[in-house]
């Protein structure tokens, strides 16, 4: 669950209508999740041939943490 809150200003407050407000936080609730995982699926033999199906069948895979609770914030401008 991430959250975001933008602000421009309207153009009735002259030059500072060019500016982009952002607050953003994610990961509301600061669970554990998983972001991504892959297997590791391409060894190559001493021969410099692939690796076969055994060989492959016995390979760990890796599985990506997701970030903790993260705040970010910040203003932009236009030109």
């Amino acid at each position: 669950l991430n959250l975001e809150i933008h602000y421009d200003p309207p153009a009735r407050f002259g030059w500072a209508h060019r500016l982009h407000w952002y607050f953003e936080v994610q990961n509301v609730a600061n669970q554990t999740y998983i972001a991504g995982a892959t297997n590791i699926s391409d060894k190559l033999q001493a021969n410099g041939q692939q690796a076969g199906a055994t060989t492959l069948m016995n390979s760990t895979g890796s599985i990506y943490a997701g970030s903790p609770r993260a705040y970010f914030g910040g203003m932009r401008i236009r030109f």
